[in-house]
């Protein structure tokens, strides 16, 4: 008797504690691993600040936690990016700061003007979050500097914040290359992944956690693990011929991943012994890679069913080297996106960010109340361009902050009075980092959760030379970051206010490209590589929906058009994984395919 089919599960319109529970504990790959090397690599920075007594040392353990890579060749060029961009950002702060002295309306001109100025570059260049990170240095060495009159102090203050990001940067490219893994180890271990998923998913196809961790990881796509080859490659230690293996088995675990998802939503109670003998090789295959080696030459059992069968023929040549070229994709954009000098809307930003840090700067000096200077701060954290994303981003923020504050709070009462060394120091905050980090590298959607965290404690005054006993520090931290959230809230739904929903209809049509796309693929790479970069657009069509669904109205969309969209998903989904699953000619296009194809979007 048929079991009860599994639909493909679409984002629900809130993030449950339950899901959320599940998504901070699911133990992907390597996220132990990326946070203890976060972790050891920030508390040896913070090791040299203590020992040498560097003044702003807080800026070296949140750079680090901060730009933290998860591979040693991104952590290189991360490191590099760092040295090279912070200089130029050191020097136009310590300019700026000596044409400021004594003079209260410069300083907010100059840090306006470098506020505009990063806020753009983050919007409108490669730099994204780096540049974002520049504004937040600048205004943090300008805040502290406000009290500042000696042109010496100035200097050298700025010296040591330089000195303190180049220790940072310098950690990053050395423990980086010392610690870190390589992109071909950390593509090995997404491979197996993916094959032990797909080998419990067959043995357990109704299991409903299980089905949604399925989800989220098909939703990745194969992008991240194409970049791994792509990085591995540069690295110039691995034979080609290996790594053309590696990436037709990142493109067909993908492809198993998909064919076992598509079997879980047909799920019936046929053929169980035959599942279980494929789930046993996918086992096998996985622990192939679990010791940095992939299968070769495997010969699968012959199975006479549409899903399994090709399941099958895909694992026959799951590694088999090929010298087919990938569909192409966009090239990658110069330092300047091609839109950065055309589009109003990069401009629309950085203003609205600028204006929310003059706002900030104003009340910050107006209740002239040192301890909040975090509002400043805030209103580059949350700067992103949707409503929707600045409410997820706003709510990420309050909660991080509060645990962080609170962990700050309970070390200055319970913990630091007991402290009599450095070592023991290290401890405590190693342990804040583990946990920070370990949300950190967890899921996007809880992610930024986790690095509030660690910047939320880390601003508490714990790091510096003498025990921190006021804990009115952490407290003002957080009520910065309130009235930061608020003024950024208000200004960014009030100023060229733009809803996520604005992308749902563009990336529908890009969608039903590519799932056209895969239907008429002219080999199974072809196809298996259309429909992961459709899984990766469904699943940021889902994000957008979801940021679109906690808009004020009337930037929310309607009951109908939210119940459209959801619908154009779950068919998008489907449609992905049957036109991947069953052989369909080319030239007749199937007629669950052809009515998707044709549907029109909502306009009410």
């Amino acid at each position: 008797m048929a079991q009860p089919v599994i639909k493909p599960i679409i984002q629900p319109a809130y993030l449950s504690w339950g899901r959320a529970r599940r998504l901070i504990t699911r133990p992907t790959p390597g996220r132990l691993g990326f946070t203890l090397r976060m972790t050891v690599a920030a508390l040896f920075g913070i090791l040299i600040g203590e020992t040498w007594q560097l003044p702003a040392m807080d800026l070296i353990p949140i750079i680090v936690a901060g730009v933290w890579q998860e591979d040693r060749m991104t952590n290189f060029v991360v490191g590099k990016t760092v040295i090279i961009f912070f200089t130029f950002s050191s020097l136009l702060t310590l300019f700026g700061a000596i044409l400021r002295v004594n003079n209260y309306f410069m300083t907010l001109f100059i840090n306006l003007a470098l506020s505009f100025l990063f806020l753009f570059l983050g919007s409108a260049s490669k730099l994204k979050m780096i540049g974002i990170v520049c504004g937040i240095i600048l205004s943090y060495l300008l805040i502290t500097l406000d009290s500042v009159s000696n042109g010496d102090k100035i200097a050298r203050f700025v010296l040591y914040s330089w000195w303190d990001i180049m220790i940072a940067a310098l950690i990053i490219i050395v423990f980086g290359l010392l610690v870190s893994p390589s992109p071909r180890t950390l593509l090995m271990e997404r491979i197996s992944y993916r094959l032990h998923l797909a080998a419990r998913l067959m043995r357990s196809p109704t299991d409903r956690k299980l089905n949604e961790e399925v989800h989220d990881i098909l939703h990745q796509g194969t992008s991240s693990m194409l970049t791994n080859v792509a990085l591995a490659t540069k690295e110039k230690l691995w034979s080609p011929h290996d790594l053309n293996c590696l990436r037709q088995s990142a493109i067909h675990s993908f492809g198993l991943l998909t064919l076992t998802d598509n079997m879980a939503r047909h799920h019936t109670t046929t053929h169980q012994e035959e599942k279980e003998k494929l789930a046993q090789l996918l086992d096998d295959m996985a622990h192939c890679f679990d010791e940095d080696a992939y299968p070769r030459h495997i010969t699968p059992p012959s199975i006479d069913h549409p899903i399994l069968g090709k399941m099958c023929a895909m694992i026959a040549r799951f590694s088999d080297p090929s010298e087919e070229t990938l569909p192409p994709s966009p090239p990658p954009p110069k330092f300047f996106l091609p839109d950065a000098f055309t589009n109003i809307d990069h401009i629309h930003f950085a203003l609205k960010g600028t204006l929310a840090v003059l706002i900030s700067i104003v009340t910050y000096k107006a209740l002239n109340w040192p301890g909040i200077h975090t509002c400043i701060i805030t209103c580059f954290v949350v700067s992103l361009p949707t409503i929707g994303e600045v409410r997820v981003k706003q709510n990420l923020r309050i909660i991080g902050s509060l645990i962080g504050c609170s962990l700050a709070i309970l070390g200055i009462i319970l913990i630091l009075q007991h402290l009599t060394n450095i070592a023991q120091l290290l401890l405590m905050i190693g342990c804040v980092l583990i946990f920070g980090g370990w949300i950190k590298y967890g899921d996007p959607r809880i992610s930024y959760a986790g690095l509030q965290i660690m910047l939320a404690f880390f601003l508490s005054d714990l790091t510096h030379f003498t025990p921190a006993t006021d804990i009115t520090v952490p407290r003002d931290r957080v009520i910065g970051i309130l009235i930061g959230l608020l003024i950024s809230y208000v200004v960014y739904t009030h100023f060229w206010p733009k809803s996520a929903a604005h992308t749902l209809d563009d990336n529908l049509k890009k969608i039903k490209n590519l799932l056209h796309g895969e239907h008429t693929a002219s080999t199974e790479l072809e196809k298996i590589v259309l429909a992961s970069r459709a899984q990766e657009l469904i699943g940021a069509t889902e994000q957008s929906l979801f940021h679109a669904t906690l808009e004020p109205q009337p930037f929310n969309p309607s009951q109908q058009k939210r119940v459209f969209y959801r619908t154009q998903l779950l068919q998008a989904t489907t449609l992905m994984e049957d036109l991947l699953s069953f052989p369909y000619p080319k030239d007749q296009t199937p007629t669950a395919l052809h009515h998707f194809l044709n549907e029109q979007p909502q306009t009410k």
